[in-house]
C-alpha cells in the first residue's frame, strides 16, 4: 500500500469516526431502537444514512425513515448516545443519589441521570457526582433531578 493510500485511508476512518461521535448503535435492522423523548435516529450502513425524528422508539426498518438508503445491505439504527433506553427486562436501575450527591457503584456501570421520563445515560467507573456537569447537559430543566444505576455490568 502505498503511503498516500494509507493516509487517505485514514483520514476517511476517522472523519466516520468523528461524525458519529455521540451516537450509539441501538438495534439492527427488524429490531427497535429503544429511547424516551423525540429523538432524531439514523438508518443506514457503511457511508449510505438517513435519519428522522421519532418519538419514544422505532422499528429499525426502512418503511419508517421513508426509503432505503443502501438496497441489498443489512443496516441497522443509531440514536445520540443521551437518548438510549434499556429494553423491557434489561438493566434494572437502581437510585444512588440525589441531584449533586455522589452515586458509587462497583466497577463500570451505565447511570442515568434525569427525573419523570427526561434522562439521560453514560458510563462511568466506579462513581459519579450527580449533576449536569457529569453527564454533559440538563435533561429536564426546572426539575430536581437524581442519578440511577444499572445493576448490570456496562459492557456496550
Amino acid at each position: 500500500m502505498k503511503i498516500t493510500t494509507f493516509i487517505a485511508a485514514a483520514t476517511l476512518a476517522l472523519a466516520c469516526a468523528e461524525a458519529w461521535a455521540g451516537w450509539i448503535a441501538c438495534a439492527k435492522e427488524g429490531e427497535v431502537c429503544r429511547f424516551e423523548g423525540r429523538r432524531e435516529v439514523a438508518f443506514g450502513a457503511g457511508e449510505r444514512w438517513v435519519s428522522r425524528q421519532h418519538t419514544g422508539g422505532v422499528k429499525c426498518a426502512s418503511e419508517n425513515f421513508k426509503r432505503d438508503p443502501a438496497p441489498g445491505v443489512v443496516k441497522s439504527c443509531r440514536v445520540r448516545e443521551d437518548a438510549l433506553v434499556h429494553p423491557a427486562g434489561q438493566a434494572p436501575w437502581t437510585p444512588c443519589a440525589k441531584e449533586s450527591g455522589i452515586c458509587r457503584f462497583e466497577g463500570r456501570r451505565e447511570v442515568a441521570y434525569g427525573a419523570r421520563d427526561k434522562w439521560t445515560y453514560r458510563t462511568f467507573q466506579g462513581s459519579v457526582k450527580c449533576t449536569n456537569e457529569s453527564f454533559g447537559r440538563d435533561p429536564i430543566p426546572g426539575v430536581v433531578k437524581s442519578c440511577k444505576v444499572a445493576s448490570a455490568v456496562a459492557g456496550r
